[in-house]
């Protein structure tokens, strides 16, 4: 009257490993994609121009940075777990 909880461990087949490791890829991409989305604004020129924005973002090239980092991922995605980079605060200045 006892039951018992058993585990078989089989090999993935090389095509079972390709489409797990592109299903992954293709979830990395989507991250990516998602966080060059969530700071598209930080690319219009009228967000970091302290001559017509009043605050203006005073860290745009952090941001800039940031968006190449992640954009590399969108471009060229690869499989696994990544370490994505932090996206920077907003740091605003008025005048």
């Amino acid at each position: 009257g006892q039951w018992y909880q058993v585990w078989v461990v089989i090999d993935l087949t090389p095509e079972q490993i390709a489409y797990n490791e592109e299903q992954k890829a293709q979830q990395n991409k989507a991250q990516a994609t998602s966080l060059l989305q969530q700071t598209d604004w930080t690319e219009l020129p009228s967000v970091s121009n302290p001559e017509i924005s009043n605050p203006y973002l005073s860290n745009v090239n952090e941001f800039s940075q940031y968006r190449n980092e992640v954009r590399k991922v969108a471009i060229n995605p690869i499989a696994g777990d990544l370490i994505w980079p932090k996206m920077p605060n907003e740091n605003w200045i008025s005048f």
